[in-house]
């Protein structure tokens, strides 16, 4: 295991605060939790896939964040009259 590996795992501990933010937050923080975690996991994936030296998993991480964005954009949209 190399330190992109282990870089990659210690990012995924960041989903954590994330996590309790779309549990216990009101419908805004859920919202910046659901975009946070996004980011984080897009970050692990391109850690990752440096750490196992194969280009395809950059792919995964660039599709991850392009879906990412459009998801928070709806789910925004969804609940426009309580934001």
């Amino acid at each position: 295991m190399n330190l992109w590996l282990w870089a990659s795992t210690v990012m995924l501990l960041a989903l954590v605060p994330c996590g309790l933010r779309l549990l216990f937050g009101t419908t805004m923080e859920r919202l910046l939790g659901l975009q946070m975690a996004s980011t984080v996991v897009v970050f692990a994936l391109l850690l990752f896939a440096e750490g196992c030296a194969r280009g395809i998993y950059f792919d995964v991480a660039l599709t991850l964040a392009l879906l990412s964005f459009a998801g928070g954009q709806t789910y925004a949209r969804l609940l426009e009259r309580w934001l």
